[in-house]
Formats: structure tokens, C-alpha cells, sequence
């Protein structure tokens, strides 16, 4: 099931889009990015359970040490 509203993104899910936010490198934590998935419309049901959160905020916490070696 597609638990978001954006049309844009019709084919993501909430996890999905998590993991790209994540990926981006501009969220510190789990709770900057369910910020960002809410405004971009998305359910944040999926995201639930401590090893998720630690997976997200591991890939944020190395994506944001590798976009402060690029700048």
C-alpha cells in the first residue's frame, strides 16, 4: 500500500522515501527526517521499531560526514 499524498512521489512509499532523505544528508535524526516526510505528505506509520531509527540515523549521521568532506 502507497502511504503518502504527494503525486509526485505516487510510486514511494513512506520507508522508501525515508531512506532517501536519509541518504541526502541534510537530516541529523529519525525525527528530522518523520519532519520531512510529514511535510511532503507521507503517513509516517512504517516507521517504527529502534533497529529502523538506528538504520536511518546511521545513514544520515555518514551521509552528512560525506557532504561536509565535499564542501
Amino acid at each position: 500500500m502507497r502511504e503518502m499524498m504527494n503525486p509526485l512521489n505516487a510510486q514511494k512509499t513512506a520507508l522508501e522515501r525515508a531512506f532517501e532523505i536519509a541518504r541526502q544528508g541534510r537530516c541529523a535524526g529519525i525525527e528530522d527526517i518523520r519532519r520531512q516526510l510529514g511535510r511532503e505528505g507521507y503517513n509516517q506509520r512504517q516507521l517504527i521499531g529502534r533497529a529502523l531509527a538506528r538504520q536511518l540515523c546511521a545513514i544520515a549521521r555518514e551521509a552528512r560526514v560525506v557532504s561536509r568532506e565535499d564542501a
